[in-house]
């Protein structure tokens, strides 16, 4: 059974700017639904897998159970239906060294009108797929340490295999949809994420 990217809702995007994260979307789908995508989840190199349950303390996931929320689309507090709900609210209010900001459990989740703009221009599709399952793997519950920078932790990881994936089926030519932009990937690992406890 397949992973579903659904997107519900994008507010605030151009008519280009939507078209081009839904094709992201697409790219997503193909690196989620990858053979070697669930076996790279459960042995990443976590050091950190923190996770908040609505109004109850943080706790820790095991890599087994980080992929059991993936497939089968445990948005928080929702019914496994293996689909991924993306919403996003274009903002142009984020500083430019953040990418995004989410509130645990909670769609839309906001991004940056600089990356949104970039992305598009550039016709980079790979960092917008990392970037809205490493949003939406906070709207499932899982946080960062000391709320943002700690790379080894679930958000993180996970999105730096979206990007393999997909860097490795560009090389092999897999799917034309699947395009990176060189500066746009470093400025992307540089940048920060935000994310808000409910």
């Amino acid at each position: 059974m397949s992973i579903v990217i659904n997107i519900r809702e994008l507010n605030g995007f151009t008519e280009n700017e939507a078209a081009h994260f839904r094709k992201a979307a697409d790219v997503l789908s193909l690196a989620v639904n990858h053979p070697e995508f669930i076996t790279r989840v459960i042995n990443a190199p976590y050091k950190e897998t923190l996770f908040k349950p609505k109004d109850k303390p943080r706790t820790k996931k095991t890599p087994q159970e980080i992929a059991e929320i993936i497939t089968q689309g445990l948005e928080r507090g929702t019914a496994a239906d293996g689909t991924i709900d993306i919403a996003i609210r274009k903002d142009p209010t984020i500083e430019p060294n953040v990418v995004g900001i989410t509130t645990v459990g909670v769609l839309p989740f906001r991004t940056s009108a600089w990356f949104i703009e970039r992305s598009t221009n550039a016709g980079d599709t790979i960092q917008p797929a990392r970037h809205m399952l490493h949003e939406w793997l906070h709207v499932a519950g899982f946080v960062h340490k000391k709320n943002n920078g700690y790379r080894p932790d679930v958000a993180y990881l996970v999105g730096g295999i979206v990007r393999d994936i997909l860097r490795t089926m560009q090389s092999q030519k897999a799917d034309s949809s699947i395009s990176e932009d060189a500066d746009l990937a470093r400025d992307f690992d540089a940048s920060m994420d935000h994310v808000d406890d409910d």
